[in-house]
């Protein structure tokens, strides 16, 4: 029987659509609830960030202003129009959110239906329990993201061949192909599809990334609790990558702690599903990973 999915509009899925998608998800914030690749990015990109973001949380990171209308470009897809109207964050690009969406839909490619959208789902084998993903929309063919920018380059197909979130997204859903739908904020908007595909190579690099990512992570936890022990604080454990602190143009958010006094680790992190994701157990290997984390 053909599996039924949930989500914005609801539809029977043919056999060939993503395997992993399960019935029915919360629509929660991954990087405020479980592993994903922006939790994973933030230790690939800076240690010091990954610190002040998931293991001693000091404040909420600063969005950048053009990151929140792709925020609000992303609601509209997901019909939360009116509720981008109360969201005193979002409301100001609510205008240009919405110049964008009105272009997408009238002049861009059409859309395939959507089978669900924001469903979060898991990674089975080498990462599962530790890697989590929400496309935005799972479609017949595989899933879709929708993306914002200034305007197309002429690496773009590359760029998200190689991108970390597209390919999570792949290996998480087991779906085919992913697109990635992009809108560029011109005066007169173009479009561009880029259509990435996952191949054996690519899913063992990105699990490798990953276990690595994980494995560095809970090296460097595990001695920092022992330095606490020791009474002490080893802030070099968490060092900064001074090549990131004006990524996208602007200020890291965390710079005033980085280049201040703001080091301070209490032995657990604050954030619960970071404290048990770092504080224990074995990472599952697949078959010929398993010698990775020795």
């Amino acid at each position: 029987m053909a599996r039924r999915w949930v989500g914005k509009e609801e539809a029977r899925a043919p056999a060939n659509a993503p395997a992993n998608v399960p019935a029915s998800a919360p629509a929660t914030p991954l990087s405020d609830t479980r592993p994903g690749w922006s939790f994973y990015e933030a230790a690939d990109t800076c240690w010091r960030y990954f610190f002040h973001r998931y293991v001693e949380p000091q404040s909420a990171p600063v969005t950048p202003p053009h990151l929140l209308i792709g925020t609000a470009y992303h609601a509209l897809h997901e019909g939360k129009g009116e509720e981008l109207k109360k969201n005193g964050q979002l409301a100001p690009h609510m205008v240009e959110a919405a110049r964008l969406y009105t272009a997408r839909l009238k002049r861009g490619p059409p859309l395939p239906p959507a089978l669900a959208r924001e469903q979060t789902v898991g990674c089975k084998g080498a990462l599962e329990g530790i890697f989590f993903s929400t496309p935005d929309v799972v479609e017949a063919q595989g899933v879709r993201d929708f993306k914002t920018a200034a305007r197309l380059y002429g690496d773009e197909r590359e760029k998200w061949a190689v991108s970390g979130e597209i390919i999570g997204e792949l290996v998480a859903t087991g779906a085919e192909k992913a697109t990635v739908d992009v809108v560029t904020k011109e005066k007169t908007p173009r479009f561009g599809l880029f259509e990435v595909r996952l191949t054996g190579k690519k899913q063992e690099g990105f699990e490798r990334l990953i276990l690595n990512l994980l494995v560095d992570m809970r090296r460097r936890y595990e001695r920092a609790q022992e330095s606490v022990d020791a009474g002490k604080q080893d802030p070099v454990l968490w060092p900064t990558s001074f090549s990131s602190c004006y990524r996208y143009g602007k200020p890291c958010s965390f710079l005033n702690l980085c280049w201040g006094d703001g080091f301070g680790f209490e032995k657990r992190s604050k954030v619960p599903w970071v404290a048990k994701l770092l504080g224990g157990g074995r990472v599952k290997l697949s078959r010929g990973l398993r010698d990775f984390a020795q």
